[in-house]
């Protein structure tokens, strides 16, 4: 499977993880990106509070506290966490309607608008329905 602009065949390797499959892609820079199939929403106490994300995500500075209340602060959260992040940071960290008010009012990496999109969409579709 090729995606647009990227120019390398971009293997896709699907792992079962809690709430669904999880899709890993090859970001432009070659590393693993993991993508849920679809969104999900993450206990309500934890959307809005002040989070230290471990080291692998954020190295620097160290114990760095982010407020996600600030829309500006938890985009980019969420984009540290969707780049860097494994399946649980992604289901820890990563909530389905916040992503969704973002979606279209902020401009993504690449790597995260070609990928996410599918599961964005699905998520709109499912509550749509709802």
């Amino acid at each position: 499977m090729s995606i647009p602009g990227h120019g390398e065949d971009d293997p896709v390797v699907v792992v079962d993880a809690w709430d669904g499959p999880v899709t890993f892609r090859t970001s432009s820079i070659n590393r693993p990106l993991a993508v849920p199939e679809r969104l999900w929403r993450v206990e309500p106490t934890a959307t809005t509070g002040v989070v230290a994300l471990p080291s692998h995500l954020f190295w620097s500075p160290a114990g760095a506290r982010f407020d996600l209340s600030d829309r500006r602060t938890r985009r980019l959260v969420y984009s540290t966490v969707m780049l860097e992040g494994r399946p649980e940071d992604v289901a820890e960290y990563v909530d389905g309607e916040l992503l969704d008010e973002m979606w279209d009012d902020e401009l993504w990496p690449r790597d995260i608008g070609d990928f996410w999109r599918p599961a964005v969409n699905a998520y709109r579709e499912a509550s749509a329905q709802s």
